[in-house]
């Protein structure tokens, strides 16, 4: 009787046991179902964030086109070859977000979304690249119509040398904003030169940096060459007044005044 009443103690006991670790699972199931819900609902809110980042620069990118299509003294040749590169880094974005909406893993869809800022570097790369190339072609387009004002100019001085008045210093002026918009040219091509060929870094530290250091550099260059149209303006007023020293209109084309602005 003893042994039976033992074996039904420890069969109960058992039973018990049973009970408790099934529903340890269940509630260790249920945890686990409920954890990979969150990460679901976690990624896909990071997945749509990501696409949102795509978006922006797909936008910024189409923007570029209008800029390129601006540039006056850009040849069309280079000018198609800058519209390739923005269309290219558009084609490369959109098949990125395909590849992204349709990651099945982890890994993958963070390595895809570390592609977008370090294998495409739209805006710390690309985009400035492009404006200063903008910068420069106005640059350019601003010293060819400051030159035809210099040649009507020089005409008039020498006209008035013809007259007998004394014109040394008109002609030294003249002669400064010649210097000054040779100057303006070499910085704006230098700009140019230094962006043209820069490309993405990959995540190499050293390129990045090196990157970085072109584009300030370029930026230096285009500021020097915008002080030097801006004492090119002045030289010309100067000589207006020189010229015209009872006339209060202004010998510089409005068209250059409004690009020195």
């Amino acid at each position: 009787m003893n042994k039976y009443k033992f074996f039904i103690i420890l069969i109960l006991v058992i039973m018990a046991t049973f009970g408790v670790y099934n529903n340890t699972l269940a509630e260790s199931s249920t945890e686990s179902a409920v954890k990979a819900e969150k990460l679901t609902q976690k990624e896909e809110v990071l997945r749509n964030k990501t696409e949102l980042e795509i978006n922006r620069r797909l936008t910024s990118l189409s923007n570029l086109n209008t800029r390129v299509e601006a540039m006056k003294k850009l040849s069309n040749e280079s000018k198609n070859t800058l519209i390739l590169q923005v269309q290219d880094q558009i084609n490369s974005l959109n098949a990125l977000k395909l590849k992204i909406q349709n990651d099945s893993d982890i890994q993958s869809f963070k390595d895809d979304r570390l592609a977008i800022t370090e294998e495409y570097r739209i805006y710390l790369l690309f985009i400035p690249k492009m404006h200063i190339l903008a910068a420069s072609d106005r640059i350019f387009e601003i010293t060819a119509d400051m030159d035809k004002l210099v040649s009507k100019m020089q005409t008039r001085i020498d006209s008035e040398k013809k007259k007998g008045k004394d014109i040394t210093t008109m002609q030294s002026n003249l002669d400064n904003i010649k210097s000054k918009i040779t100057d303006a040219n070499t910085q704006a091509k230098a700009a140019t030169d230094l962006v043209t060929l820069l490309v993405p870094d990959q995540g190499n530290k050293s390129k990045f940096a090196a990157n970085k250091q072109a584009l300030q550099d370029a930026r230096k260059k285009l500021v020097l060459a915008k002080q030097d149209l801006s004492l090119v303006k002045q030289g010309f007023e100067q000589i207006r007044q020189d010229l015209n020293p009872s006339s209060s209109s202004s010998a510089t084309p409005s068209a250059i005044k409004t690009k020195l602005r």
